[in-house]
């Protein structure tokens, strides 16, 4: 029988500062690589001469790509993917560093023929490496089948974390470029999409990489000051209502590249995604009607009786908070004149 290949997908863009650091933890892994991907979306400073040092000397081929046209984070990826000959890929940020298990243990995962992605766990680490995991210490290993509720797997399931199987491609098929929806493109989200329109996705408890937050992530961002402060954030609300909308255009785009099967999937996702978008329009309005206490406590109670806060939906953490944002937030005007 034939051994298993794993290609690794990178894109870059303007990477020079970090990029050394992930290259050399490629270059360490228990199981090399087969090849290294890189497609390359305009970078302007030392990204391509350090590539290109690297691929002098690397244990594995490398093969660099640069676009002619700036694609965007996720439609670099899908590029990057597209051009990747392994029968498995691993999606690569070009700021993390792996630990060197990683691709090995990916690898054994996938020998179940039924697994079509494995995601695994992560430690978060800025100026300080591992100032905590990614994802809760409880978070089990299992498997996920599809079903149930995309939206909730959304931050357990991220690209760095992902290795996939390439014949998920033969029903999925990539999309084509579009720049309208180049700032929704969601690479992650697609290939979760993929992979369970074929297959189940394994999700691994085992923190097989370090990703590193700084003030140019694309995904996750520094928490900001003050941000578990018990405030209305409609604006907030607004902007992930915007994103959610984006999300799900992307899909139903997507879909129409997809065979009947892998396009049934997406469209079951792209609803959940536009659900989901819904719902934080909505929150975002009662977050504006804070400090009118009965407009929003009666807000509230229809919401309530709608089920959006059912596990599903918003949750039970979501409806305390904003049942004491309708009953007891005042705003800072209603404050200043109270005390006047």
């Amino acid at each position: 029988m034939n051994e298993t290949t794993i290609s690794v997908a990178m894109a870059t863009y303007n990477g020079e500062r970090f990029l050394q650091e992930q290259l050399d933890s490629l270059a360490r892994q228990t199981l090399l690589p087969f090849e290294l991907v890189v497609c390359d979306d305009g970078s302007a400073d030392g990204t391509i001469e350090i590539l290109r040092r690297f691929a002098a000397s690397a244990p594995f081929r490398v093969r660099i790509y640069q676009n002619d046209t700036r694609l965007g984070p996720g439609f670099n990826f899908l590029n990057a993917l597209c051009l990747c000959a392994g029968d498995l890929v691993a999606f690569c940020d070009q700021d993390d560093v792996w630990k060197e298990s990683k691709l090995h243990v990916c690898t054994e995962v996938m020998r179940d023929p039924s697994v079509a992605l494995v995601s695994h766990s992560a430690f978060v680490f800025s100026s300080q490496p591992m100032a905590g995991p990614l994802r809760k210490p409880d978070h089990r290993s299992r498997m996920w089948r599809g079903g149930g509720n995309f939206a909730a797997h959304r931050w357990e399931l991220l690209g760095f974390s992902m290795v996939l199987r390439r014949a998920v491609l033969n029903s999925a098929h990539v999309p084509e470029f579009n720049a309208a929806l180049s700032r929704w493109c969601a690479h992650d989200v697609w290939a979760t999409a993929a992979a369970l329109s074929c297959g189940q996705v394994a999700l691994l408890s085992d923190e097989l990489s370090f990703y590193r937050l700084h003030e140019d992530n694309a995904t996750l961002q520094l928490p900001a000051k003050g941000l578990t402060r018990l405030t209305p954030d409609p604006s907030g609300l607004e902007r992930g209502a915007q994103n959610f909308a984006g999300l799900a255009k992307f899909l139903l785009y997507a879909a129409s590249f997809c065979d009947e099967a892998a396009r049934r999937t997406f469209y079951d996702y792209a609803g959940q995604v536009e659900r989901s978008g819904n719902l934080c329009a909505e929150r975002a309005q009662l977050h504006r009607a804070c400090g009118r206490r009965l407009t929003a406590i009666k807000m509230l109670a229809r919401m309530l009786a709608k089920g959006n806060y059912v596990p599903r939906n918003l949750g039970v953490k979501a409806f305390v908070r904003d049942a004491l944002l309708a009953a007891f937030w005042n705003s800072p005007e209603e404050t200043l004149n109270e005390d006047n």
